[in-house]
């Protein structure tokens, strides 16, 4: 082929790329030895929806420990706002009602709910919540959601209560009677799960989840790791561990139970590969507020730390949906380029950096050493040692 049939080639298949995109352009990323053509689409697929970051409960690992914004929740105007933004998004499958608040103490919860099902009936929806309303909903979570993610991160009412506060002795009674209540009206949905965090207090309760599991028609068990917010719940980590049986030993799994629930546990150890869910699935969170991030993670200013060290994450978004569409953020260049980067994670290592211990860069997530703006080099999500719902 000559170099002037080559070139007609490329011409065509850019003018094909841009034809791809609703905005009629395209995003060249150069690559040491290629270059990626990208037609921006609105092509989200799962939006994680922060109704509110307010709680009823006061956790021992909450995130709210550590930082220092207002509490408030996402106004009804604003949710409806956002509700007409999602029907521009042909190829939306999910709606997650979650963040870091309890979605069920939300003034307009049935209304939102409601309002959601109309506007988009065939949609996906998923709850999160800590279990201490669901009683309060009943009929509404049944006739609305398909996936219901619990936490339970004990069965033993001190331990559990020790956990989360004295609300938290009601979440297993709850989740009881709601299946109870299910059965008895003939409803297979909403499919239960239960999210278990795991620390060095409470770890000897996983067996007891396990053998209630089935009695409260719980199909699926995430466990994930605990990342400490504060100085004093560092000691509660069960990450790193020599031993990767650290967690996988309190898993006793009888062919029973085992035919009858998935359990999906996480990692203990920090290993090469990378993956961030939250760009594989193509989605994104919008937070109490309307702003647009890339994950929970970017949601909010706090402090944490990562394997003894402490580390600031900023907030980081790419627009707000009160004064710009969702899928005109979502198609912005420097959002497509963000994500490009993330699906590659061309980001260092820090977690397991020799240099760790003196790097100024590592403070924070503002900026790495490879001069990524903001950095994931330290995202414990991508390492599977933290997890979402």
């Amino acid at each position: 082929m000559t170099m002037e049939a080559e070139l007609q080639k490329l011409i065509e298949k850019v003018k094909e790329k841009i034809a791809q995109s609703p905005l009629g352009k395209i995003v060249i990323i150069d690559e040491v030895d290629h270059i990626l053509i990208i037609p921006p689409k609105p092509d989200i697929r799962k939006v994680y929806v922060e109704l509110t970051n307010k709680c009823n409960l006061n956790c021992q690992m909450c995130i709210r420990r550590s930082w220092l914004e207002s509490l408030e929740e996402m106004l009804f105007e604003d949710y409806l706002n956002l509700l007409d933004q999602l029907t521009e998004l042909p190829e939306l499958k999910t709606i997650v009602f979650g963040g870091l608040g309890e979605p069920t103490i939300h003034p307009k919860f049935r209304e939102i709910v409601e309002a959601t099902k109309s506007k988009l009936p065939n949609i996906e929806l998923i709850l999160t919540t800590n279990g201490t309303t669901i009683d309060k909903f009943q009929d509404l979570i049944i006739d609305n959601f398909d996936y219901m993610i619990v936490s339970i991160d004990a069965v033993n009412e001190d331990v559990f209560k020790g956990i989360r506060g004295p609300q938290a002795s009601k979440v297993i009674n709850n989740l009881r009677s709601f299946a109870e209540y299910r059965d008895k009206i003939r409803k297979y949905t909403p499919w239960i799960w239960a999210e278990f965090v795991a620390m060095r207090q409470n770890i000897e309760e996983l067996p007891k989840l396990l053998a209630i599991a089935k009695d409260l028609q719980i199909k699926r068990i995430m466990i994930t790791n605990m990342l400490p917010y504060t100085q004093d719940m560092m000691g509660e980590s069960l990450y790193p561990q020599a031993d990767p049986a650290e967690i996988y030993k309190w898993v006793p799994v009888g062919p029973d139970l085992k035919n009858y629930i998935q359990i999906n546990v996480a990692d203990t150890q920090i290993r090469t590969e990378r993956s961030c869910a939250f760009i594989k699935n193509k989605a994104c969170v919008i937070t109490v507020n309307g702003d647009v991030t890339p994950c929970y993670n970017f949601a909010h200013t706090y402090r944490s730390y990562i394997n003894g060290h402490e580390k600031i994450i900023y907030k980081y978004s790419y627009g707000n949906i009160k004064n710009e569409r969702l899928k005109d953020i979502w198609m912005k260049e420097e959002y497509v380029r963000f994500r490009n980067k993330v699906a590659d994670f061309n980001f260092p290592s820090c977690i397991d950096c020799p240099t760790r211990e003196g790097c100024s860069y590592a403070n924070t997530n503002e900026v790495d050493c490879y001069g990524n703006t903001p950095s994931c080099a330290e995202c414990l999500w991508s390492r599977d040692i933290v997890r979402c719902p």
